[in-house]
This record gives C-alpha cells, structure tokens and sequence, in this order.
C-alpha cells in the first residue's frame, strides 16, 4: 500500500498537516470499528511501516466475506437474473438499450448476454480500442484505417508532406492518371477544413488524404508515393493493462512477436498465465535504459499503453528516435490530444473517442437503417460521415451509371460491394439492388441513400 506520509514519523490525526497519515488511520477505522483515537494509541511510537502492514491484513480481513460472496453469486443464476432484472427496466423507458462489459469472461459470452438480457448492444471499451490498434497494423504506413462492408473496402490516411512531390500540387484526377492506381480520394483535410474532393481538386503539402481501395491497391498506391512499410514481425507493448491483453490477442492470431513490459509483478504473472505465447517483461518501460536493454531499436512496432497519456507520448517519441518504423500512442486526455499532432508523433489513438465514436455510430444508424437501408456509419474527421447503404427497391437509381447521375456537392460514392467483392466506382458503375455502397460527405447531409442525388 502505498500513501504520503512525512518525515516526523508520529502517528497522529492530522489532515491539515499530516493528511497522508490522517488518510490511513480513516481507512483504519473504518475497517477495524475501531476509534481514531483507540488507533492513535495503539500505535503510539510505532512507525508508519507497522500502520501501513497491519491496515492491509485488516483490509484483506474486511473485504474477505464481500469477495467470497461476489464469487458465490457469479457461480449461480444469481447474477444474471440481477442483469435480466435491469435490463428489463432499462427496456420499459427506452428504445434501445446499451451495456458496457468489461470482464473478458463475461464479454466471451457477449452474445448469449444480449440474447438472455435483451440488450441491443453490448461494447468493452478496453477491446474496441485494442481493435482499433490493431487495425492499423493491416496499413502500417497509414495514420489511421477504417474498413468497411466486412474489410472488402478500405479508407487510409496519409500525410502529404514534402517528400511527396509525386502529387503535390496536382489534382486528383491527374494523380490518378499519372500513378496509375486503382483508388479513389475520399476525403482531404486541410488545416481545420474537410473536403470531399471532386477530380478537380489540388492536394497540397500539409494535406491529410483518405483514400479508398482494395487492400492490394493501397499498398501499390502507398509503394509509389515512396511511404510504403511492411507489417511489422514483432511489436512492443508498454503497460500490462486489458488493452494490451486484448491487443497481444490479436496481434498473436496474426503471427505478429509480442513482448510486453509492465512494471506490476502481479500484471505480469497474470499475462504470463493468460497468454503464454508472449514474453512477460516486468520493468519500468518508461525508462530509457529498460527499453535500451530489452531491444526497442529492433522492435517492428511500439505500442504505449501506459495510464498516463504524457508517459505514452515519451514512450513512443523515443521509439520513433531509435528507429522503430512504427509507434502507437494511447492519448485519452483532449488536452492533451489537441497537442500531440504537432509533434511528429506516428498514429494516435483516443479510447475516449473510440467508445464515443462507436455509440453514436449505434445510435445514428439504428434510427435510420429500417427505413433507409443504411447498414454502419462511420465518423470521420469532426464534419465528415462514411455511410454504408444497402440498396433496397426505394432507391431511384437503379441501373443508372454513376456519370448519368447529379451528385450533391460534398458527396461521393467511395466504394461498391457486390456479391462480396470490392468494386472501385467508375463512371459506367451502375447501383443494383442487394449491392452494398459506402458513401463519404459532409456530416449529416445523407440519411437515406436518395439524399445523394439532386
């Protein structure tokens, strides 16, 4: 246990002055029975090592009926007759209802929970996130990835900087032209501004673009701008957290090396159980010379999942300057998140706006898809929206080729799913009945897929 205290080693109640030893003796007392002052003289000329010692065994003591009850109810019906009970609630006042589960043995059995429990959704922040991070390592050149209709399609993001004079200063059409490559510019941010680009639009340096393709094209479109980066064969996960567990999940399905280092003993006996085909490294990987000794110079990637978003940003910093190819950041604190972009950092990663982003995509899609045939939204940047359509008889168009219609401004059609097979939308693209189709625009503009036309 660890707590505050100071250096006159006098066990007394005082917050004002001694507010770390004051602290102990109210936990004391409340998990003893015992008076603050009975405490006080129980330990008169005592050390605060003898407070500290005894206040943990009479925690475990306390604490002891509360977990061996909590073990009995969660080997009986018990517990879930208590979730069926809430859920049956939540149902009767609201549309749909969501439930957070973090406990990786209830989430193996997320979709019994929403069956007997009547839930609509049911996330784990700490898996999303590892989902998040994970993903990116399909595109490692890329700043951030979305897949869509079942990773058939695929948006990457890339910084346009002065190295790539292959597209500076062109436009679409001309880059597409020139590079001969099969995908499709998406999206551009520039500054603080979102475009949805036609082919007339001129990419310059500083630019953010999300362009659109099957895997295979990507990577040949990434391999001509001279960015392109293998997936990596090993990674190094700072922090032993249930991020990184779900993370090292992923990344060991993949056939990807994963080492991790945790400083907590306890964090690392338990991985070292729960995963044994990864190496458990107990240590301090914020420290330099930790890091400098277990290899991070030769790691393929660094991912910083420490619970401090400052530490996670030095951690991945100093990767990047060892010449690792590739850096992760967890970055939760918007503070702190509005900063890091300026740095030079690789790609970020905000479970706060992972969990948000995945609510809102629930809610917005849901009010619309029985009516609409929208499938999935996807947020993108603050003022864009990727939307997935299924196309149902009400659509309009049908059979037209795509140069044959009046798109709105602000609105392109990113990608065509027919038949579980990516199709790159051209002029003589016509739209079936039953084909998936992701539409990228201006945030709210589209909420049924005849909204796209004039």
């Amino acid at each position: 246990m660890k707590a505050t205290t100071d250096s006159e080693g006098v066990i007394r109640f005082d917050i004002e002055n001694k507010p770390g030893v004051s602290n102990l003796l109210s936990i004391y007392s409340a998990m003893s029975g015992k008076s603050i002052e009975q405490l006080e003289k129980d330990y008169e000329g005592q050390g605060y090592g003898t407070l500290k010692k005894d206040l943990v065994e009479v925690t475990v003591d306390a604490l002891a009926p509360i977990q061996e009850r909590f073990k009995q109810i969660r080997q009986t019906e018990e517990l879930v007759n208590i979730l069926k009970d809430g859920a049956e609630r939540a149902n009767a006042i609201a549309e749909k209802t969501i439930a957070r589960v973090r406990d990786p043995r209830y989430f193996r059995e997320i979709e019994n929970l929403k069956k007997d429990l009547g839930i609509d959704m049911i996330f784990n922040p700490e898996y999303r996130t590892a989902l998040e991070i994970a993903k990116t390592f399909r595109f490692p050149s890329a700043l951030s990835l979305e897949s869509f209709a079942n990773g058939n399609a695929n948006m990457v993001e890339y910084l346009i900087d002065s190295d790539d004079d292959a597209i500076i200063g062109k436009t679409v059409k001309e880059i597409i032209n020139d590079l001969n490559v099969k995908v499709l510019f998406g999206m551009v941010v520039r500054s603080n501004d979102v475009f949805i680009p036609d082919g007339d639009f001129v990419i310059k340096e500083g630019d953010y673009i999300h362009v659109i393709g099957a895997e295979s094209d990507i990577i040949a479109f990434s391999r001509k701008l001279h960015v392109y980066k293998q997936s990596p064969k090993s990674v190094v996960v700072i922090g032993g957290g249930t991020v990184s567990y779900y993370l090292s999940e992923k990344l060991i399905s993949s056939g990807i090396d994963v080492k991790i280092i945790e400083k907590d003993e306890k964090k690392c006996e338990e991985l070292s159980s729960a995963l044994p085909d990864i190496t458990v490294l107990c240590g301090d990987g914020t420290d330099a010379e930790v890091l400098d000794e277990e290899g991070i110079k030769d790691a393929g990637a660094c991912v910083a999942i420490t619970g401090s978003d400052e530490s996670n940003v030095i951690v991945s910093l100093y990767a990047l300057n060892k010449g690792v190819k590739k850096a992760i950041t967890i970055v939760d604190e918007p503070t702190v998140n509005s900063m890091v972009d300026k740095i030079g950092l690789d790609t970020i990663v905000s479970p706060r706006n992972v969990i948000a982003n995945y609510v809102i995509r629930f809610v917005r899609a849901h009010k619309f898809n029985e009516s609409t045939g929208m499938k999935r939204l996807y947020m993108l940047e603050d003022g864009a929206d990727a939307i997935e359509f299924m196309i149902k008889d009400t659509f309009k168009k049908i059979g037209v080729p795509l140069k044959e219609m009046k798109l709105k401004k602000n609105v392109i059609i990113g990608a065509v799913i027919r038949d579980g097979k990516f199709l790159l939308p051209t002029g003589e693209t016509t739209l079936e009945l039953g084909d998936r189709v992701v539409i990228v625009t201006k945030k709210s503009m589209v909420s049924d897929l005849n909204d796209i036309v004039n």
